[in-house]
């Protein structure tokens, strides 16, 4: 039994024993637990506040860009003309207009020279052939051709004669001719009357026969009748006769009109020749006294002028060949070349590339702007570069161009549409090569001297959102101020009205500040604080001492997402 009591005995003092380590335990952790948090809230509390000033208020735009020439001139080939010599080596610095490269052109040059002394000869014979179609006679050869028109004009004059007294006979003619016409035609009246009495005589003949044969008439009145025809018969063959020597009479005259119309036709083509020789005897007194006279001297003449007019053309092309002949590649910049192709002794294609010359101290950078940040962008913006080989220098420039059209690029995400800009750069120091990555900043936007704050100073009350206010600390107690705000960036915002210059403000108030509250329990409901000095933004659980949420204490547990953001923040 009294083995028994003592065990329990022990086993109460070790009970105790551990009660009081156990409970020593627990506060020397929780002043350790308070101390730290007081720490954290003075911690805080100095990263509170800060003051209000005056400054510009700018708006920029990132972007990233790479540093490359902007005076790189290519040197082209000018000829297809065989390379001399290369009068220079990759690296070597040059001045404007000096030889770069020699071409071999004696052959070309001494092709052209012979063609343009020939094309000279031949442009100075056409000269002189157009000079003497257009020189005056002499006075020999002009009374040649007075003697031909004068005896042309006198075989004109002859053959109108000829033709005049023609005329005379051929109407003499034409008068016989009617006249022995009529005379034939009263011969052969004459022939008819006759026939007439013939017929008659012989009727009367046969009549007295038949009375003669019944006693009717007497033989001497039958033999008068018979005289009587015989009578008539020798009339009759009497005017037979003239007839004949009438007909042959018109037969005569007629074969002597037809004639003297053969004639006379005749000598009208004699008249035409001899007017034809006049015309022409004139016709050559005037092209030998007066040049260009017809028409068809003049169009002879003027298609002289034209075939001298292209031999002219001819010999000023083959001149301006001879004077376009390139001897030399010169550079067009000072600079250093960068970049050498060509060899001595090869041909090249015109326009074939041979080597390149650079201004390294003329440069530029190209970079790309997203496309929701493009319609901010202006020529002449001011960007300022860093690059991170060259820490702790910053380059100054401007946009020069801004792409008319937009560009898909890679990114990590896939594709994104940018606008490619161009920005100018001093680069006094020479240190920023072609090829260097660059990271700008666009000044797309600058208030000058105004009161601002940082955006997240900013509250916004549900209830009243027309009116934002900010937390002003006076004498370590928060006042909520209401504000007029103005000008804004992605991290600060104007302040036109509710502020003065060197005002103090909660930098990043959130939903547990109020009005009222002292600088210190402010300081205490910060993200730093209830995070337990971390800088996670994840939901934590703290426990503040004096509200709770320690043991032996009922408590109050407050859970937060972190600090406030860029925009402005939502109060109670």
């Amino acid at each position: 039994m009294p083995r028994i009591g003592t065990k329990i005995k022990v086993t109460a003092v070790i009970v105790v024993i551990l009660a009081v380590a156990g409970g020593s335990l627990y506060y020397y952790n929780q002043s350790k637990k308070e101390a730290a948090h007081a720490r954290l809230v003075a911690q805080a509390e100095r990263t509170l506040t800060a003051q209000a000033a005056v400054s510009d208020l700018q708006t920029s735009i990132t972007a990233s860009g790479t540093v490359v020439l902007s005076n790189e001139q290519v040197i082209n080939s000018q000829t297809n003309e065989r390379v001399l010599s290369v009068l220079v080596k990759l690296g070597d610095k040059v001045s404007v207009g000096q030889h770069l490269v020699q071409y071999d052109t004696a052959d070309t040059k001494t092709n052209l020279q012979n063609q343009i002394a020939q094309s000279e000869i031949q442009l100075q014979n056409q000269q002189l052939t157009l000079q003497s179609m257009d020189l005056s006679p002499d006075q020999v050869t002009i009374n040649q051709a007075q003697a031909a028109i004068d005896s042309a004009t006198k075989s004109v004059q002859d053959a109108q004669n000829v033709i005049t007294n023609l005329q005379d006979t051929i109407k003499q003619q034409g008068i016989a001719v009617i006249n022995a016409q009529s005379a034939v035609d009263n011969a052969q009246q004459t022939v008819d009357n006759a026939q007439s009495a013939v017929d008659n005589a012989q009727q009367t003949v046969d009549n007295n026969k038949q009375l003669l044969d019944v006693g009717a008439v007497s033989q001497q009145t039958y033999q008068s009748s018979v005289t009587a025809l015989t009578n008539a018969q020798a009339q009759l063959n009497s005017a037979r006769s003239q007839l004949a020597t009438a007909q042959a009479q018109v037969v005569s005259a007629q074969d002597a009109l037809d004639s003297s119309n053969r004639q006379m036709t005749s000598n009208q083509t004699a008249l035409k020749n001899a007017q034809t020789s006049l015309d022409n005897a004139n016709a050559s007194y005037k092209q030998t006294a007066t040049p260009l006279a017809t028409q068809a001297e003049q169009i002879k003449y003027q298609q002289q002028q034209a075939t001298i007019k292209l031999s002219q053309l001819s010999l000023q092309n083959l001149q301006n060949q001879l004077a376009q002949i390139v001897d030399y590649a010169d550079s067009p910049i000072g600079g250093t070349i960068s970049k050498l192709s060509v060899t001595a002794g090869a041909s090249y294609q015109v326009n074939s590339e041979m080597m390149r010359v650079a201004n390294f101290s003329e440069i530029e950078v190209d970079a790309n702007v997203s496309q929701y940040d493009a319609p901010n962008l202006k020529l002449g913006q001011e960007v300022d570069m860093t690059s991170d080989g060259i820490p702790g220098v910053t380059y100054y420039g401007k946009i020069t161009k801004i792409s008319d059209s937009a560009v898909s690029v890679s990114a990590v995400s896939g594709t994104e549409t940018d606008v490619p800009i161009v920005v100018s750069v001093d680069n006094a120091d020479l240190r920023l090569k072609p090829a260097f990555d660059l990271n700008l900043v666009i000044l797309t936007a600058n208030t000058p001297n105004v009161l601002n704050i940082p955006t997240s100073a900013i509250q916004v009350n549900r209830q009243d959102p027309t009116h934002p206010y900010v937390f002003v600390v006076q004498d370590k107690i928060l006042k909520k101020t209401v504000v007029t705000t103005g000008a804004n960036n992605d991290t600060n915002t104007e302040i036109s009205f509710g502020m003065n210059e060197g005002d103090t403000y909660v930098v990043s108030p959130n939903n547990s500040m109020h009005d009222g509250m002292t600088t210190a329990e402010a300081a205490a409901v910060t993200s730093l604080v209830i995070n337990g000095g971390t800088s996670a933004g994840g939901a934590n659980r703290t426990a503040i001492p004096g509200m709770g949420g320690g043991p032996g204490g009922g408590g109050m547990q407050i859970r937060t997402g972190g600090g406030g953001g860029g925009g402005f923040q939502r109060g109670g």
